[in-house]
């Protein structure tokens, strides 16, 4: 498998599914301007990818629009 090379500065993040830059910097009020997810998730023995570990982030639109929108059964969603 061919190793991909970050084409970005480390302090930016993508969304790895649309590519857009992820507002994720602190505004002046301490809020975050744009919430994303990470997700890391090494393979484990027995699977085709034993070992290996994938490591991206999904902005929230995608999150909502291009994961959860797709889920054949709804998540458990706990309000906060």
């Amino acid at each position: 498998m061919k190793k991909l090379k970050p084409i970005f500065e480390p302090d930016e993040i993508l969304c790895n599914m649309c590519g857009k830059k992820i507002q994720h910097l602190l505004s002046k009020k301490n809020a975050f301007i744009e919430d994303y997810i990470k997700i890391v998730h090494w393979f484990g023995y027995g699977s085709p990818h034993d070992g290996d570990k994938y490591e991206f982030e999904i902005c929230e639109p995608c999150f909502f629009k291009e994961l959860v929108g797709k889920l054949q059964i709804a998540p458990t969603i706990t309000k906060g």
